[in-house]
């Protein structure tokens, strides 16, 4: 996902409305983000994103080498629960905080099938030492066997811990379900309950091309749009009409845009990127980035003033 500029769009918790009167809120990272005046806007600071990497000792495969156990049945639980405690306390110290907690899990997925094959190899060889006399068919079902109720066991924990902290607060695992994968959907009843509240991501890679055309850097906005209703209606249905959905969008173009990337939103393709979640179902909008040195500071004040806050005004 990357850093976060969160802005949400949204009526009181878990109540779902029409897009004709949201309200904002927004998150900054970065060094720089107090150089950003929101006085005189329409938005206020409620939501954190809570990565990975620096999150509890969530387990990952960092360029072929295993971090903090590797694999999620191989995770110390009580010290990972210690520190996901202290991560909130800090980033969230009011206990009655009543904002957005977004849980950023991008390099595994609680299913075998959603994990790098060194996960798998990892599982396969915890399994092999506590079951030494097992054939290798036997140790591949321990094997995930095993890892995915670690999965479960590591997610449902650390949901459970963040509700019990921050009882207020809405929180949920960024992009998923959409990551998860047709009948796989229904395996993860547990992860959608444990949840209350979901943020499909709804980014913005190409510009939209003039005439419909396919060029470098651009294309028909129809194509893209259609992703990003698909992600929410899906979201939406999960959810059920209980939890809010939360689209996290982002007001530049994607990084991978080889001409546009990083750049802001031409002003026809934020005012895209706000609308079509709405429409399709979600309850608000997320808008993330980071503002980390003086000169990105200075374009955000231009392009807050300019381009977004008149867009979601209308």
């Amino acid at each position: 996902m990357g850093a976060a500029l969160c802005v949400i769009v949204a009526s009181s918790l878990g109540q779902t409305r029409s897009a004709a009167n949201p309200t904002f809120h927004w998150c900054v990272t970065g060094e720089f983000r107090d150089r950003v005046d929101l006085s005189g806007t329409p938005i206020r600071d409620n939501a954190v994103i809570f990565y990975e990497h620096d999150f509890g000792l969530i387990p990952r495969f960092y360029k072929g080498q295993a971090e903090r156990g590797g694999v999620p049945q191989a995770v110390d639980m009580n010290a990972h629960l210690a520190k996901v405690r202290a991560d909130i306390e800090s980033r969230i110290p009011d206990p009655q905080w009543s904002g957005y907690g977004i849980i950023d899990l991008e390099t595994w997925g609680p299913l075998w099938e959603y994990t790098v094959e060194a996960a798998h190899d990892l599982s396969r060889s915890i399994a092999r030492k506590n079951h030494p006399t097992r054939t290798a068919g036997e140790i591949e079902r321990i094997a995930r066997a095993n890892y995915e109720l670690g999965s479960r066991s590591l997610l449902e924990k650390t949901l459970g811990l963040c509700k019990a902290l921050r009882p207020r607060a809405k929180w949920g695992m960024y992009a998923w379900p959409y990551l998860a994968h047709g009948p796989n959907i229904e395996k993860l009843s547990w992860l959608w309950d444990a949840s209350t509240a979901f943020f499909p991501e709804c980014y913005t890679v190409y510009k939209g091309a003039a005439g419909g055309q396919h060029q470098k850097g651009y294309a028909p906005p129809e194509e893209y749009l259609a992703d990003n209703r698909a992600k929410v209606e899906l979201h939406r249905r999960v959810a059920g009409r209980d939890k809010p959905v939360i689209a996290l969008v982002w007001v530049r173009y994607h990084e991978i845009n080889p001409v546009f990337g990083g750049q802001f939103l031409a002003a026809e393709d934020l005012d895209r990127m706000i609308r079509t979640p709405l429409e399709a179902g979600a309850d608000g909008l997320v808008f993330w980035d980071a503002i980390t040195t003086p000169a990105v500071a200075d374009e955000y004040r231009g392009y807050l003033a300019d381009r977004l806050v008149p867009a979601l005004r209308r």
